[in-house]
């Protein structure tokens, strides 16, 4: 039976909203329906699993990096906080690469020799509850928004919306009936229901509101028992057919084999700047 501790459910928790569905920014090949009407609902599903895909042969066109800022705090049962780490990671993009530069718990900065095993600890994690294989991180692979992950949930039509001025086709999703469980990440992915913002020019996802449909058992509810879990996930457009995260947040309660466990997520990103020049004068 597999070790639980506490980051590994808080990483099984935010997997698919942080990693699965919007952490790696990819290149896109963009297509503009018509204003009048909408494509129909597996039509927009088929084309956003596509611009997932990523086609590395293609390179591409533009070089920056960012900075994102995480924290996680961790409640006791009277609401108040008893853990907070705040980590700092430099992002290149368009690859996703992410390097931890600097990290805080409970406000007490780690050494250079705590930060490379925290760094390694969560490497050891996203590979475990993501499936993602030794150097996949460096190519761009992890982080689609697949057909399989698609098939798991019935999609419906909601509307038309406008996000940073660019017009969105709403989808609300919600898992199907007794989906396979492959994968230990598929317990959770198999209760969440939600809603997603796909950008109607290039088929990214620029938002997405995801929660627990039915409490969860993890391990077989012996170990643990997530009872609630909400996710929001926002993308900016950096280019023409460039995405990365902008900011997510999440908070989630479980009961654990340690008792109640009660986790709050936040992330933003800021200081985007362009490494290469010619990536600066890019049409945005």
């Amino acid at each position: 039976m597999p070790r639980v501790n506490k980051m590994n459910l808080h990483y099984l928790c935010i997997a698919w909203a942080g990693s699965l569905l919007v952490a790696t920014p990819h290149r896109a090949a963009g297509s503009n329906p018509s204003d009048s009407d909408h494509p129909s609902v597996p039509t927009i599903l088929q084309r956003t699993v596509a611009q997932g895909k990523n086609d590395a042969g293609q390179g591409y066109l533009y070089e920056g990096a960012y900075t994102q800022s995480t924290v996680f705090e961790e409640f006791d049962g009277r609401g108040q906080i008893k853990k907070r780490s705040e980590k700092l990671y430099a992002v290149d993009f368009p690859s996703g690469i992410r390097r931890l530069t600097e990290a805080k718990i409970n406000g007490s900065p780690l050494s250079p020799s705590e930060l490379k095993q925290e760094e390694d600890r969560e490497t050891r994690n996203r590979r475990r509850f993501v499936q993602v294989e030794p150097g996949q991180e460096k190519n761009g692979d992890e982080g689609m928004f697949t057909a399989d992950l698609a098939e798991k949930y019935h999609f419906t039509w909601v509307g038309r919306d406008t996000i940073d001025g660019r017009p969105m086709f709403v989808l609300d999703f919600e898992p199907k009936l007794d989906p396979p469980i492959r994968h230990p990440l598929d317990r959770l992915l198999n209760h969440l229901k939600g809603r997603v913002w796909i950008d109607a020019r290039e088929y990214e996802i620029a938002r997405a509101e995801i929660h627990l449909q039915t409490e969860v058992n993890l391990w077989g509810g012996i170990l643990a028992s997530l009872q609630k879990f909400t996710f929001t996930v926002n993308r900016s457009r950096a280019a023409p057919a460039m995405w990365y995260v902008a900011a997510f947040a999440g908070d989630f309660d479980a009961r654990t084999l340690f008792g109640p466990l009660h986790v709050r997520v936040r992330s933003s990103s800021s200081n985007f700047h362009w490494l290469r020049p010619e990536s600066a004068d890019c049409d945005r």
